[in-house]
């Protein structure tokens, strides 16, 4: 299988945080616009439903997304984690 250009950049230590774009509040927004209410809520355990009507709070979610992408490492172990379920 062959591997997409991002990992093997990486790999050879060409990448650049630089050449990544920074997200914007207007994208949170439409993202949480967009978000189902009442769908199982993620690690965090916030429903989307509190999300949508808190916008004061995108500022910051926005920021620490920047630090998450400058800094990989301080991601905290609950982000990377997921549920999962299985429809039959």
């Amino acid at each position: 299988m062959e591997r997409a250009e991002c990992i093997r950049m990486e790999q050879k230590g060409k990448f650049s945080h630089v050449d990544l774009m920074p997200i914007q509040i207007a994208k949170i927004n439409s993202y949480f616009s967009k978000a189902h209410n009442w769908k199982c809520p993620g690690n965090d355990q916030i429903q989307n439903y509190w999300l949508k009507d808190f916008p004061a709070t995108y500022s910051h979610i926005t920021r620490k997304y920047h630090c998450i992408i400058e800094e990989l490492e301080k991601a905290p172990a609950w982000l990377t984690k997921g549920v999962t379920f299985l429809i039959t």
